[in-house]
């Protein structure tokens, strides 16, 4: 039960993370879902392995998670970003 500006408060700076995060979605006809999203976070200090690695293997952690929207996240995100990320395509 993490707000999104909780979630980028608690991601370290120098190590990449893959992120299942549910948040719920209010539609403008009253319908509220609870979309599943797997977050790729790569943040500049990692190094490059890190990173190559993350970015490599985020499409067979996608297959075997069953979610199929991945949202790259950097460090200089902001919850206002993150929030309108999240929303697209649902």
């Amino acid at each position: 039960d993490l707000s999104v500006e909780a979630l980028i408060d608690e991601l370290p700076s120098r190590e990449p993370r893959f992120i299942l995060h549910s948040h719920e979605l209010k539609h403008a006809d009253g319908r509220i879902q609870y979309p599943l999203n797997l977050i790729l976070y790569i943040p500049d200090g990692c190094g490059t392995n890190n990173r190559f690695t993350y970015a490599s293997t985020a499409n067979s952690v996608s297959a075997a998670s069953g979610i199929t929207r991945i949202i790259e996240l950097r460090e200089d995100i902001s919850p206002e970003w993150l929030s309108k990320e999240l929303q697209k395509t649902y």
